[in-house]
């Protein structure tokens, strides 16, 4: 059994507020995550540059040591962004099992590709 995908410009005119407000939970998340990745990237970025440099300029083990510890250096200084990152994904899984099983909108199509991403398990049917 399919159901049939409901996009959100439709979804919205039969929308609930409720509804609506969940989706603006989780656009708000959204654009929270994106950020946070960013600053992630942005901080991680010189760390890789280091271990490439590293491959670059020495040979053998050496380069592999300093590869390693660009890549614990780069997780130390994003350590405070990782645990704000799982803290969104967590309020993202929370929202996406309440649209599913609380608001019925397991047709829309952003719940519907992104669900499984954020819950870890397939829409159920």
């Amino acid at each position: 059994m399919t159901t049939q995908t409901i996009t959100i410009p439709n979804f919205m005119k039969t929308a609930t507020r409720e509804q609506k407000e969940l989706l603006f939970d989780l656009s708000e998340l959204a654009e929270q995550e994106k950020n946070v990745r960013d600053t992630i990237e942005k901080k991680v970025a010189p760390h890789k540059k280091e271990a490439e440099n590293a491959s670059e300029l020495t040979d053998g083990q050496y380069a592999g040591i300093i590869r390693e510890d660009a890549q614990d250096y780069a997780m130390l200084a994003t350590v405070n962004e990782r645990r704000e990152l799982n803290g969104i994904r967590e309020k993202m899984k929370v929202l996406m099992i309440k649209a599913v099983k609380e608001y019925k909108m397991g047709n829309v199509g952003i719940i519907q590709r992104q669900y499984n991403h954020y819950v870890g398990e397939p829409i159920p049917i």
